[in-house]
């Protein structure tokens, strides 16, 4: 274990409390990866706020050293925020770990007491965040755009679309009569050809091991000649793969397949949180479009939500034709720069970050030269 620096605030908005943070930076994800995901378990709400997602991801980027910044409560950890640290010119930027991989980030923390010491430290530290697709009412969050210890730029980013499952809910709550018989058809006209349609549910390690061949297969397929990452294949492939199997092995995965005649043809893939369902990635076979897989899937979630003891499908960011028809409820993502309020520069600081972030190569390497160098010299 590495604590690189050490720190104590104590709650400054609740007069009841004699609690007292710890402050502790970490270079090594693994010296507490217990505390991790104790915290995880018990306070998040977003995979990718795990710490085999986290550290897996990151480890195969390779973009990044890594700085964990943690919130201690005596020996109970209270928050965290897992970074990956890049320096640019003059300035260090760090980065949640496991970005850029179409999914929701979130910073762990208990209460918004802990959230405020969290970002009093990094600020403290002087690092520059760069946070891309979280929600701005998280507690983590909403504790930083309120503070006054930071300058926060905010960006609504895109769109998170989930389908609220009320107990008892039922497909034709979600979705018309005339939708469910139009998707009861391409079954029966299967059915009537002679051949078989099927669901398979993968939930433990061994079902994974059985089908992973195939899921990859169906991936490379999905995929091909498409604008769209493959994460079954390399280098993702064996950091997803470890990923799926411990969760199928904390009995929190949910792999929904459809099998024609005996034809892994698609398969959605779910982790759980709680009462949600969160989706990650979904891919079919083009020769199987016609059956419209991805609906049929979606018809078959909400149908078992209940044996799932789920309340919530959560499909993810970006809006698709079949997110709109079965979403009923939308959450904006936004993206976070801040900076250490008072810091001479925080303001051309934020703007060049969000233009390296958000701009194109050749508009990122002009503004640099043009524009950013001359900022970075105010802040030196």
């Amino acid at each position: 274990m590495v604590v690189t620096k050490v720190s104590r605030a104590e709650c400054v908005d609740d007069a009841d409390r004699a609690g007292v943070e710890t402050v502790r930076f970490y270079d090594n994800p693994e010296a507490i990866r217990g505390d991790w995901e104790r915290l995880a378990a018990r306070v998040g709400t977003r995979m990718s706020s795990r710490f085999l997602y986290a550290v897996g991801a990151h480890d195969t980027d390779g973009k990044g050293s890594f700085l964990s910044v943690a919130v201690y409560r005596g020996a109970e950890m209270v928050a965290l925020a897992p970074f990956a640290v890049r320096r640019m010119l003059t300035v260090e930027v760090v980065r949640l770990l496991g970005h850029g991989r179409g999914v929701v980030g979130e910073i762990l923390a208990a209460d918004a007491d802990a959230a405020r010491v969290l970002w009093r430290a990094v600020a403290a530290r002087g690092l520059v965040l760069h946070a891309d697709l979280v929600v701005g009412s998280d507690i983590a969050v909403s504790t930083l755009l309120d503070d006054p210890r930071w300058n926060c730029a905010v960006r609504v980013r895109d769109t998170n679309l989930s389908v609220d499952l009320p107990e008892g809910t039922v497909p034709v709550d979600i979705r018309s009569a005339r939708s469910l018989k139009r998707l009861r058809s391409y079954r029966a006209a299967l059915t009537r050809s002679g051949s078989s349609l099927e669901f398979e549910q993968l939930t433990t390690p061994a079902d994974v091991d059985r089908r992973w061949s195939d899921m990859c297969t169906v991936a490379a397929i999905g995929t091909s000649g498409r604008d769209r990452v493959n994460f079954l294949a390399p280098p993702n492939e064996a950091f997803v793969y470890r990923f799926l199997r411990r969760e199928a092995e904390l009995g929190r995965l949910v792999i929904v397949g459809l099998v024609i005649d005996g034809v892994w043809c698609a398969h959605d893939v779910s982790v759980r949180t709680g009462s949600r369902l969160e989706g990650w990635v979904t891919h079919y076979r083009p020769e199987c479009a016609r059956t419209q897989p991805g609906h049929q899937m979606m018809e078959w979630l909400v149908a078992h939500s209940n044996e799932l003891a789920v309340d919530e499908l959560d499909m993810g960011i970006g809006p698709t034709d079949l997110k709109l028809v079965w979403a009923n409820n939308r959450t904006p993502v936004v993206t976070i720069t801040g900076v250490r309020s008072g810091r001479i520069g925080s303001r051309a600081i934020v703007r060049a970050i969000e233009t390296w972030e958000s701009g194109s190569w050749v508009g990122r390497s002009r503004n640099l030269r043009d524009k950013a160098r001359s900022a970075w010299r105010r802040v030196r």
